[in-house]
């Protein structure tokens, strides 16, 4: 998810002293990480910190109170953060018919931010908003249709 490769850790980790020969010995590498390494790793990409902890299954944290009945300000303050990509998710095609019928089509927002570059690659990280909005209720449709439609009108996408 983040392509950053092993032998790219001493880069990416460089104020911190971290060699290839610690990458060699997981001994070596967890002796140097500490708070201030695991900060800086869930900070830069975005990292739930009690992921890498073990204390949480989600490596992103899931945001909430996105674009419900607040699409004209959720979509500011994204285009406000620059994201380089915007991906909305359903958990199957929407079909309107069916959906209205099922109600059970949860409508997830993926932002994507370039952080870095890291020997020519953009290094990304992600930012998740679930709702528990439903494709066949006709506000989130009506919600989520204003959102895009921010983008459009600041020609963020065509």
């Amino acid at each position: 998810m983040y392509d950053i490769r092993i032998e790219e850790i001493p880069i990416f980790l460089n104020k911190f002293k971290i060699t290839n020969k610690d990458i060699l010995y997981e001994e070596n590498l967890l002796e140097k990480f500490d708070n201030d390494i695991i900060n800086f790793i869930a900070t830069t990409l975005e990292i739930n910190k009690d992921w890498i902890y073990g204390r949480n299954t989600e490596m992103i944290t899931m945001q909430t109170h996105g674009y419900y009945k607040n699409s004209t300000f959720f979509y500011k303050k994204i285009i406000d953060t620059h994201p380089s990509q915007v991906y909305i998710i359903t958990e199957r095609t929407p079909d309107k018919n069916i959906d209205e019928k099922n109600d059970d089509n949860t409508i997830c927002i993926v932002l994507e931010y370039n952080k870095f570059t890291l020997n020519n690659r953009n290094i990304k990280a992600y930012k998740i908003y679930y709702e528990s909005c439903h494709y066949g209720y006709w506000r989130c449709r009506y919600e989520l249709k204003r959102f895009i439609l921010g983008f459009k009108k600041d020609h963020a996408i065509s």
